[in-house]
């Protein structure tokens, strides 16, 4: 089989090809962007959870369970942009994570402040801004900090895998078809 039959038999697969479906759709193509779209969120979600897991673990490693035992990222030998960008938002790190210093208010008071003229996004210096485990927080941050760790290798072996059954997808595709194809042509 040369390289444009290949083309032509794998990944030019138009469902239009199929008279019975009939539907003007390269279903290949759109597999193809479907399994990087599902590669590209598994590595983007195991980079995040290796951000909370090694924040989480040196702030109980520190022992900064508290406004007065807090630490800097420096000293917590952190560097990293993605753990800046996490402290920044409000996802699961920041429910953990407190600053020192920050003062805390509900949703409600929040959200008042956020909707006022006045507001202003507050800038974080991460090379003075001390960080801790907050107290409610504590029994959850030892969970995480037991748990076992995201590697490159289990991240790694997801994607190869998730490849390899996009591929077998992508291969079987044009029978598949023919035989949805035959059925529709039965009915």
């Amino acid at each position: 089989m040369d390289i444009y039959t290949f083309y032509l038999r794998y990944i030019d697969l138009n469902l239009k090809s199929f008279d019975k479906i009939g539907i003007d759709f390269e279903i290949n193509k759109f597999l193809l962007i479907f399994m990087l779209v599902i590669i590209a969120s598994s590595i983007a979600i195991s980079y995040n959870r290796w951000i909370i897991i090694t924040t989480v673990k040196r702030l109980v490693r520190h022992e900064a369970t508290s406004d007065s035992s807090a630490k800097t990222l420096g000293e917590l030998g952190i560097s990293s942009r993605g753990i800046k960008r996490a402290l920044r938002s409000s996802g699961r790190l920041t429910r953990i994570v407190g600053r020192a210093g920050e003062c805390s208010m509900s949703y409600e008071e929040y959200t008042k402040l956020i909707k006022s003229k006045k507001y202003t996004e507050e800038k974080i210096d991460f090379d003075k801004t001390r960080i801790y485990i907050r107290e409610e927080s504590i029994e959850e941050a030892k969970a995480i900090s037991i748990k076992s760790d995201i590697t490159v290798l289990s991240t790694l072996l997801l994607c190869v895998l998730i490849f390899a059954i996009f591929m077998c997808l992508f291969f079987l595709m044009p029978e598949i078809l023919t035989l949805v194809n035959n059925l529709l042509g039965m009915l």
